[in-house]
């Protein structure tokens, strides 16, 4: 998803009160910058750190999907680190390479990239004094908990991870789950027909990318296919298009580093390493994923490993951006809240219990 957000910069404050019985505690927030290790670049974020918080406190480095994303996520990250700050818990979210460097185009940073700069982020919070013996533990959204999983899974030092509404299938499964979803959404628009060749298209486009052994092979073989499909059915393109022109648009979108990496992710290769405490939640009405077959997936994966420090929390009516929901509605809900003017409301109870949940690490 590719929401809207503005960066939070410099200090700003939290009045202390009572809320649901939970005494809130003051925080701040200040600039906080590390070097990304593979891209040789500075990211920018923010810290939040309770007025309270000791050397041997609690902190998680929070992580969005490696798309053009600020720290804030559309709002989801800074309310969630604003309720861990009130609990005590201080945070990290940071803007990723894409977002910092606009001259990187949208989709040619990865989950791969994503785990190096949680690394990057990591090390530079181990190496400040107010958090040399912290509890430090990763959290990412969606596509940012592959990267978590990946980053924890390299033997450093991560205390702990939570991953709200993360893959825990095969990418290609996910994402031809994704493809029948979102196609099935558009029978008001487009007719049977339409809908069964663009699902079927779809499919072999994954199909191609799961099995090629690089991006340049994907683009070859899918633009055959597409040389073949045309043969089919000429009426496919459009007035005075060239096939290679059609090549351009069918395979924006697919052809990229960020969509050959989702694609081929293969989450047994990571989840089985991780041997930190694990919390792993997403909302019964996830429009992006099944949340119980992720759940379950993820939930195998570490006991096969024999990581038997894993939580599970599948949290009634709320959507994959754990805002309220009645139903599942397969839309992009940051933009529809930005359409609507109404800012998106997030489930500070559902960020209440993660915060008890950390508080429990040591």
């Amino acid at each position: 998803m590719k929401p809207f957000y503005t960066l939070v910069a410099m200090l700003m404050f939290a009045v202390a009160s009572k809320a649901g019985g939970i005494e809130d505690s003051l925080f701040h927030e200040q600039v906080f910058s590390f070097q990304s290790h593979a891209a040789k670049m500075e990211l920018k974020g923010t810290l939040v750190i309770p007025e309270k918080f000791s050397s041997k406190g609690r902190i998680v480095i929070l992580a969005t999907p490696p798309l053009p994303l600020s720290g804030d996520y559309g709002g989801l990250f800074k309310s969630l680190a604003e309720t861990l700050g009130k609990r005590g818990i201080a945070s990290l979210r940071f803007d990723n390479r894409a977002y910092t460097d606009t001259a990187i185009g949208p989709e040619e940073t990865d989950m791969f990239d994503q785990a190096d700069d949680l690394d990057a982020a990591l090390s530079a919070l181990r190496g400040d004094a107010r958090f040399k013996n912290a509890v430090i533990g990763l959290a990412g959204h969606s596509e940012g908990g592959a990267s978590v999983a990946i980053a924890a899974s390299q033997g450093k030092q991560v205390d702990f991870i939570v991953l709200l509404s993360a893959i825990g299938i095969s990418g290609r499964a996910l994402t031809n789950y994704q493809v029948e979803q979102s196609t099935a959404a558009l029978a008001g628009g487009l007719s049977t027909g339409a809908r069964d060749t663009l699902l079927q298209v779809s499919k072999k486009y994954i199909e191609i990318i799961s099995n090629a052994v690089t991006i340049d092979v994907a683009r070859n073989e899918i633009g055959a296919f597409n040389e073949g499909l045309i043969k089919q059915s000429p009426d496919l393109l459009g007035r005075n298009q060239t096939i290679g022109q059609f090549n351009k648009v069918m395979g924006r979108g697919w052809i990229n580093r960020h969509k050959y990496a989702y694609i081929r992710f293969r989450p047994e290769l990571y989840y089985k390493k991780i041997n930190c405490p694990v919390l792993a939640l997403c909302g019964k009405f996830d429009e992006n994923l099944d949340c119980r077959t992720n759940l379950d997936g993820i939930k195998n994966l570490m006991a096969s490993g024999g990581n038997k420090q894993v939580t599970m929390w599948v949290i009634d009516s709320l959507n994959h951006g754990y805002q309220k929901a009645t139903e599942k509605v397969i839309r992009n809900p940051w933009l529809h809240y930005a359409k609507s003017g109404k800012p998106p409301g997030f489930s500070i109870a559902t960020w209440n219990r993660i915060a008890d949940w950390i508080k429990e690490q040591h």
